[in-house]
């Protein structure tokens, strides 16, 4: 899980617009104060394209 203070810094003028998009997709999903992936294998790709 991501908090969401975490991502500002790097969406600073779009974090919302992401956040909705990523959401509207059903690829994250807001947990508490943060989000996370839906889908494990999305997950890995994030991690392994960094």
């Amino acid at each position: 899980m991501v908090k969401r203070k975490a991502l500002l810094p790097l969406f600073p003028d779009n974090l919302n617009t992401v956040l909705n998009l990523l959401s509207r997709r059903q690829l994250i999903e807001r947990v508490g104060d943060g989000y996370r992936f839906q889908v494990e294998l999305i997950r890995r790709w994030f991690a392994q394209s960094r």
